[in-house]
């Protein structure tokens, strides 16, 4: 393997790490609103 091959290859990949972490930040992101939600809603007595 050449080394600008080896190169390309582990730029993708960072990227595509850089781009599954965004999504797990942003999933957590959103299900912390929602359980904020929810327990506002229970504090409220629904």
């Amino acid at each position: 393997m050449k080394m600008k091959d080896s190169n390309i290859i582990s730029f993708i990949y960072s990227r595509h790490d850089r781009i599954l972490y965004v999504n797990l930040v942003g999933n957590r992101f959103k299900n912390n609103i929602s359980m904020t939600k929810a327990t506002s809603n229970i504090g409220r007595g629904f």
